[in-house]
């Protein structure tokens, strides 16, 4: 099945995209003894307008070096290294964009869209820790800020805090916008899965959690964990790469599966940030082995989008989770 990860695609780019966009750096107009910080400040804007951002920042950076209180420069400084983080993030370097944005963040930490922007930064590398705390500070210094209610969402969707994720998300539909049908798609989603998975089991090992319903018995979900975890290590040691977080994996029963995902009956499995696969039959750990280059399949998306969020063709990503799918586990 195609990977559709719909929590990661969602994530407020364009609002803040439409925020850097509208920046307009403009020098101050020059003072006594001012004229080089003057003429640095002039060439930032012209390189920032430009899209240099990288350029910008270092112009920037002189002019506050000559006057380490200029406030203009400090400010001017944060967009450039925003806006160059953000150029990192559209490209896939998240980890360049991290560092650009943890740069802006120090030139001016009361600038709510620098933590939003690393917020969702962290939730695409998979440090759901920290894109918590970025949320968080979003809330802090703007209170009501509807990006980082749905970013805090996301988080705790993720996470598999359902009934914490759909408050976060009727907060942020407070403030109307084009956010508002596809958070009212999330909340019901969100409001099925919880009805569906309250009285899931629950087990976890080493790098997944697993919930599956009454129709599958206690040994079979720990065959299934089992298998899991020798395909998390071939596949990390063939990638030479891991996931960072713990891939949460959900079985249902036929019916149910469709009901919440809304797939075709014919749908195998799906992963969307968690994978969940459709389980009938299974009464004895040997039946697992039928499902299970489903789960590898499924398992061998987590890792690209573990490794790369952005950019990977769909045709790219469905033959490498095809090659994994017919290879051995041990």
């Amino acid at each position: 099945m195609k990977m559709k990860p719909r929590v990661l695609k969602t994530l407020f780019l364009p609002v803040v995209s439409l925020f850097l966009a509208l920046l307009c750096i403009t020098p101050p107009a020059p003072t006594a003894g001012a004229a080089e910080v003057s003429d640095l400040m002039r060439r930032g804007a012209e390189l920032f307008r430009a899209g240099q951002f990288k350029e910008a920042a270092r112009q920037f950076e002189e002019a506050l070096d000559e006057d380490p209180l200029s406030e203009t420069a400090r400010r001017s400084l944060g967009h450039a290294l925003a806006s160059a983080g953000q150029q990192k993030y559209r490209a896939g370097d998240l980890e360049s964009a991290r560092e650009y944005l943890e740069g802006a963040i120090d030139q001016w930490p009361e600038e709510p869209a620098f933590h939003l922007l690393l917020g969702v930064v962290s939730f695409h590398s998979g440090d759901l820790y920290g894109a918590r705390r970025a949320a968080e500070e979003v809330l802090t210094l703007d209170e009501g800020n509807p990006q980082g209610h749905e970013l805090l969402g996301d988080i705790y969707y993720q996470e598999g805090y359902l009934t914490r994720a759909i408050p976060e998300w009727e907060a942020a539909l407070e403030t109307p916008g084009p956010h508002s049908s596809r958070l009212r798609a999330r909340i019901d989603r969100a409001e099925r899965e919880s009805d569906a998975e309250s009285g899931f089991g629950r087990d976890v090992s080493v790098h997944f959690t697993l919930q599956y319903d009454d129709t599958v018995p206690r040994g079979v979900a720990d065959a299934i964990l089992q298998e899991m975890e020798d395909a998390y290590d071939s596949i990390g040691s063939e990638l030479g790469s891991y996931p960072s977080t713990d891939i949460p994996v959900i079985l249902y029963s036929k019916i149910l599966f469709t009901e919440i995902t809304r797939k075709p009956l014919w749908v195998a499995g799906t992963f969307d940030g968690k994978i969940r696969v459709p389980v009938r039959g299974l009464s004895s750990p040997g039946d697992v082995a039928r499902i299970r280059p489903i789960l590898i399949h499924e398992l061998a998306h987590a890792f690209i989008l573990a490794m790369a969020p952005r950019g990977l063709p769909l045709w790219f990503q469905e033959g490498l989770a095809k090659h994994f799918e017919g290879a051995p586990t041990s």
